[in-house]
Order: structure tokens, then sequence, then C-alpha cells
């Protein structure tokens, strides 16, 4: 079972990682958790033991904490006790602000630069126009479909996502029709950070060669494995089944894309979502594809006032 939890926290992102790192701490701000004793320690990850209330039973659980302040994410994964195999990842992402509230905003991010402890007390306030960006990840490679790319990437930048084209290597790919383009950055340095969405478009040879790497294939499992959304469009959904994501799950593709995938309840529909698997035919439905991709980023309303522009 995987699940998401987003919450609002008005204060900086420094301080709200610290609070995350400092496990030790836990037990003076929140009384679920009893006590806390470290087992081991370095630069990047942490193996402790705590105790605490799990739904009101006492309980005590061994973890490791592992720590990437670049991308201001802690995963927490469970090795012994009640909650064995239980994994747990923070990501804490900065926010955009619609419209000023400066006001209370450098009332509450003075104190927290002053006291990080209080931005615990304020997990659960929002504000009114408070909005979270999200951050879309495009792969593409040597024969990827470009239609189908750059209308994901457009139709995102125009809801406000924030979108990273990466190249599964370093300079400019030439896509399925010959077009080329200037990915953002390379797939190793994208795999540094963390994302809401992967997006694969489809074309040939492009979904078989991200289909044939490794980086791939490890990328799209973990993102389904933390309850990210990973869409496929064209031929790239038979890169999810080659990964096992769409194995008894819902999907569409390009025709015969799937074909060695007898396990995969094709559907007919011009996008299919099962979940947070994400699939679309072809370069004929990829504006639909988009939308449907923004709309679940960033909301229905935000969908609709985008389409408008569109003028379709």
């Amino acid at each position: 079972m995987h699940t998401v939890h987003e919450t609002t926290i008005h204060a900086p992102p420094a301080a709200v990682f610290g609070i995350g790192v400092d496990i030790e701490r836990w037990p003076a701000l929140d009384p679920a958790y009893r006590w806390c004793r470290i087992l081991e320690r370095d630069d990047t990850r942490t193996v402790f033991e705590m105790a605490g209330n799990i739904r009101g039973w006492p309980g005590r659980w061994t973890a490791v904490q592992e720590r990437f302040p670049g991308d201001r994410r802690i995963v927490f994964t469970h090795l012994r006790g009640i909650t064995t195999g239980m994994r747990v990842a923070w990501d804490i992402l900065l926010i955009a602000v619609a419209r000023a509230w400066s006001w209370t905003r450098s009332r509450i991010w003075a104190a927290c630069e002053a006291r990080p402890r209080l931005a615990d007390r304020l997990l659960g306030t929002r504000q009114p126009g408070v909005t979270t960006l999200k951050n879309a990840l495009i792969l593409f490679a040597d024969g990827s479909e470009e239609l189908e790319a750059v209308t994901v990437i457009n139709i995102l930048r125009r809801g406000g996502v924030n979108v990273t084209l990466a190249g599964l290597h370093s300079g400019a790919l030439r896509g399925s029709r010959g077009t080329v383009l200037q990915p953002d950055t390379t797939l190793d340095e994208a795999l540094k950070h963390s994302y809401d969405m992967v997006v694969l478009p489809g074309g040939q040879p492009g979904a078989s060669n991200l289909s044939a790497d490794a980086r791939v294939i490890q990328l799209v499992r973990r993102m389904a494995a933390d309850g990210r959304y990973v869409s496929a469009i064209c031929a790239a959904p038979s890169v999810l089944a080659t990964a096992g994501l769409l194995e008894g799950k819902r999907a569409t593709s390009f025709p015969g894309s799937l074909d060695a995938f007898p396990k995969v309840s094709l559907q007919p529909q011009a996008v299919v979502e099962d979940g947070k698997l994400i699939t679309s035919r072809g370069p004929g439905t990829a504006m639909d594809f988009a939308l449907t991709l923004l709309e679940r980023l960033a909301g229905k309303a935000k969908r609709d006032e985008v389409e408008a522009g569109l003028v379709r």
C-alpha cells in the first residue's frame, strides 16, 4: 500500500529539513515519540531505535534515516520491530505564493529562523493563496517523439509546473522526426533531485532506448513505489510494462506496442489512468494527455484555464 500526504508548513525549507533530520529531538516535540537511541551515524545516514505510540498502541522499531540535503529529501526505512518493511520519504518542496500575506509570513519566517522547532508546531496550518509548486521530469532519448515531448512541456509550463527535460546523455538529441532538442540537463544530474511526476514520450527508437536504460527502469519503479505519478505515451508504455508496472493494470498505447505484455488490460480511450499510472495512445492524443497530466498536478481549475487559452 502506498499513501501520499501533503502538508503546507510556513517556515524556511532549511528549518523543516533540520527538524526532520534531528530525530533525537522528536520526543521533545511530539509526545507520540517516547525516546530515541542512535545506533550508528555518518554524514549521510543514521541507524536508530525509537519507541512511541502507533495508533494508540505502544511499540518500538529500528530504522535507518538517509539524508539528501541537496534534494531536501529524508528517507526512513524500517528494519525491525512493529513497522518492519515500512518506507517513508519526506520531500520538502518550495511553495509558490500567489498573493502576498507578507505581515503574517514575515513574522512566522522570522520566528522559525530564530527557533526552528516552531516550524513543527505549524504543521497543517494553511494560508489562503498558497499553493505547492509541482515538479515534472520529462525524459528524452535519441529517437523520442518530439511532438509528444514538446506538447507536454508546453502545457505543463503554461500551467505553472516546474518542468525539467532530461536527456539520456549530454548534448543535443535528435527526435524521431529529425527535430533536434537541447535538454535542460542529463538524466544523471536529474536523478539527484525529486519530482512529483515522470513523463516518457514515445516514438522509435526512442522508446526502445528508454527501455534499454537501467536508470530509466529504476527511476519509474522508484517513482511508482513512492506514490508519484508515472506517465507514458505512444510506444513508451512498453517501458513501464518492461519495468513490471503495468501487469494487471489498465493502460493504452500506440497500437501493437504492448502486444508482448498480455497481462496488461488494454483500453481504447485516448488517455487511461490506473491509480497514478497514466498512459496515452500517440501523437494525436498528446494534447489530451498533457492536459490530463496538468490536471493531476495543478487541479481542474488550472487545466480549464490553460485549455481555454488554447482555443481548441
